[in-house]
């Protein structure tokens, strides 16, 4: 039976380096050994000891700042924060990302994190450390494209959509693009084959080179009968996601395509959507007409038109945005600007998004008059003020 009162052999040899040499080289030890083990928490522990003792602070609560004195905290952040930093990076070049974010995470780090995440094989395998780097790289948004990239190799389009829609708005704008071009990508490869392989059950030896569009012109009955290739509420969230792309997207002629099948599609399928996109495959299909500039003033024409008949404020008001954003894109800010005083100025409802309108635009003119509207000073003497440092005037 194990005697649990003896002391392990770390123990022991600690002990004989405080009796033969000193301190600073058992704490020194005890690092080494640390290093050595998989214990992270214990090495940082170690690596924290060394300083506080250097610094002649109290040892027994390692991690905290109640008992620093004022003068010595400022230098004792500066070496907690390089030691977390150091023990993340250990980690992270020992391919162990999810302990290693723990580390980033505290001092608000994501950027290595993120590096390393994007070196991971999208179409690796599935095990419990790739689950785990997904839910770091999608659910704590350190690498939210290429942990979708992952989702959907692992776990298919329907858990990956689901996953894209919760965190949409919690997205940068970039990295949201990012994320949805890739989705297009992967919705137009799924979507050609499952059509393909419809088509080949009756036309064989087809040309390897037929694209989409050319699968539904060469053999529209595909359609008959109510028939479709994909999960219609996955495509139309694609489509739906794709509507923060830009026109210099190369991923445009693939939505092209997307809203091309969605059109053939029979009417009893069509996604249910909220206005002005209602009728979810013309709306869409006049929403990109504006954004590649194929229609521009047919897409404009259709929302406004939208706008003018909606039943209601709420309806009229989504329509509105949408044609302030298309204007604001087209950089059509005179066009944009009473409709923006009208559908944006209430900050309960769309926060900053006015002022960032006026300021993006240089609408400054707009700034004041909301100003004077609402007997707003403070609002006037910003707009006066950028509207100067814009021109370069810049009074002192």
């Amino acid at each position: 039976m194990k005697d649990d009162s003896m002391p392990s052999e770390t123990i022991t040899s600690l002990r004989e380096t405080l009796t033969n040499q000193s301190p600073g080289q058992a704490i020194e030890q005890l690092i080494a050994t640390q290093s050595r083990g998989r214990d992270a928490h214990g090495l940082l522990m170690a690596r924290l000891l060394k300083h506080r003792y250097e610094m002649g602070l109290p040892l027994t609560r390692l991690t905290s700042f109640d008992d620093v004195p004022d003068h010595l905290k400022e230098e004792f952040e500066r070496r907690y924060i390089a030691e977390l930093e150091k023990l993340g990076q250990e980690l992270l070049d020992k391919h162990e990302i999810s302990q290693a974010w723990q580390y980033f995470r505290v001092i608000n780090k994501p950027g290595p994190v993120a590096d390393a995440i994007a070196k991971v094989p999208a179409d690796g395998a599935h095990d419990d450390q790739s689950e785990e780097i997904i839910q770091i790289a999608v659910y704590e948004l350190v690498n939210p494209a290429h942990g979708l990239k992952m989702m959907l190799r692992s776990s298919g389009m329907c858990n990956t959509v689901t996953a894209f829609d919760q965190i949409y708005l919690q997205m940068s704008l970039p990295v949201r693009m990012k994320a949805a071009a890739f989705l297009v990508e992967a919705m137009h490869e799924e979507l050609t084959h499952a059509v393909r392989r419809h088509v080949e059950e009756k036309v064989a030896m087809l040309p390897p080179d037929m694209t989409l569009r050319d699968l539904i012109v060469h053999s529209p009955w595909i359609f008959e009968k109510g028939s479709y290739h994909t999960d219609l509420s996955h495509l139309s969230s694609v489509i739906r996601f794709a509507r923060c792309l830009t026109s210099e997207a190369p991923q445009l002629t693939l939505i092209d395509d997307l809203l091309f099948y969605g059109e053939h599609l029979n009417r009893d399928l069509l996604p249910h959507s909220d206005p002005p996109f209602g009728d979810f495959f013309v709306a869409h299909r006049h929403f990109f007409d504006v954004v590649s500039g194929k229609d521009v003033e047919g897409g404009i024409g259709y929302f406004r038109q939208q706008m003018e008949q909606a039943d209601d404020d709420q309806d009229r008001s989504l329509a509105a945005l949408v044609v302030i954003d298309l204007l604001a894109r087209l950089k059509q800010y005179e066009q944009a600007g009473p409709l923006v005083l009208e559908y944006l100025t209430d900050e309960r409802v769309h926060g900053s998004a006015f002022n960032d309108f006026c300021r993006d635009a240089k609408q400054f003119g707009l700034l004041k008059q909301h100003a004077e509207s609402t007997n707003n000073p403070l609002l006037y003497l910003t707009a006066e003020l950028e509207e100067r440092r814009a021109a370069g005037v810049n009074d002192v």
